[in-house]
């Protein structure tokens, strides 16, 4: 006589079957995301040595986010070629792309001139080195996005009122004077890779590469062409108009107000009683509560200012100036943020406390 399951005994086995894949499925996919974040970290740390091999090539300099261009009236507009053109060559990609479509001369070729067939081709070529693996294309599809993004972005300057000044110089800066870097890049904002006339030299990060985030992905792939310059830079925290904003005020001369304490942080601090945050406490996710909130009201008008966020649970990956690469927190306090992301402010960290 062959013995049945009885419904008693099915049904916990079921359930064995149940609570085994309800432990399972969160240990896969934390580990799926582990080797996700492993990737993105390898290629911000690439991205970062061809910034070393470039500098060791130009003169001890690096490469302007964008290109900035002089019209006859006197103004200036951000376009060229993006930084990832002049340092894809060094990772062994993006140089053949250039080359092969658009000739020796590709560098200064226009990026959004869609008659060029050359340049869309160019455009809409992928690399995976250019996409973090959690980031939104790859989480929506498995499929290749249509056209050549990158998740990877150079850190302009602080705030979009900074960046402001690469295409207006008689604007009043956020954070104190811009002292001119040489005679080829007269005024310039708090960031450590910017839209310049010519290459940035080393010697003006004054804080220390190590303490200078120069590359820092973002989850924003809706303006993102790798070889568009001023779509691959950013600021780190929202301007007083960006619609991110709940409480928008006026910034300060300087970070700090005269008088005040650079060792003040958190609540206290100067940056959070002016209301300023950072981007990284917003959640750009697909279906997060800020998701539609990402561009800057000024995004037509200026270079875009869209901030540094990531699909990682916890951490956005960021590459300093010397090449290292780190996973920082996207509960990092503003003000530690603010010295991270400038080149020469003397970065007073200190711990923050409890």
């Amino acid at each position: 006589m062959i013995r049945r399951f009885t419904w008693v005994e099915l049904l916990v086995v079921i359930i064995i079957i149940a609570v085994s894949l309800a432990i399972l499925i969160p240990v896969l996919n934390s580990h799926r995301e582990a080797q996700r974040r492993a990737t993105c970290i390898n290629n911000s740390r690439q991205i970062g040595l061809a910034f070393q091999s470039y500098a060791s090539t130009f003169g001890n300099a690096f490469p302007p986010s964008a290109k900035i261009t002089n019209a006859a009236d006197g103004t200036q507009t951000v376009g060229g070629m993006s930084f990832l053109v002049h340092v894809g060559s060094f990772m062994g990609i993006g140089e053949t792309v250039i080359y092969f479509h658009l000739g020796p001369r590709g560098y200064n070729a226009d990026p959004e001139d869609t008659s060029n067939k050359a340049v869309v081709e160019a455009m809409n070529t992928q690399f995976s080195e250019f996409i973090c693996p959690s980031g939104p294309s790859r989480q929506a599809s498995s499929a290749q996005p249509q056209a050549g993004i990158t998740n990877y972005k150079a850190m302009g300057a602080t705030t979009r009122g900074s960046l402001v000044m690469v295409v207006d110089p008689q604007a009043t800066p956020p954070y104190g004077t811009m002292a001119p870097i040489n005679d080829t890049l007269p005024i310039h904002p708090d960031g450590a890779i910017f839209p310049a006339i010519g290459n940035l030299p080393v010697a003006a990060y004054l804080d220390g590469l190590s303490h200078t985030i120069c590359i820092i992905e973002t989850i924003d792939e809706a303006a993102s062409r790798w070889t568009v310059g001023k779509e691959a830079t950013l600021v780190g925290m929202p301007q007083a108009s960006s619609p991110t904003g709940t409480t928008p005020q006026p910034g300060f001369n300087y970070f700090v107000q005269p008088g005040g304490d650079y060792f003040t942080w958190g609540p206290n601090s100067a940056v959070a009683k002016a209301g300023l945050r950072t981007f990284l406490s917003y959640d750009f996710g697909p279906n997060g509560a800020d998701a539609g909130k990402y561009e800057d009201a000024g995004f037509g008008k200026t270079p875009p200012a869209y901030g540094p966020s990531s699909m990682h649970p916890g951490v956005v990956i960021c590459c300093m100036g010397d090449g290292s690469t780190q996973a920082m927190s996207k509960q990092i306090d503003a003000a530690n943020l603010f010295f991270l992301i400038t080149k020469s402010n003397s970065d007073p960290f200190c711990d923050p406390g409890p």
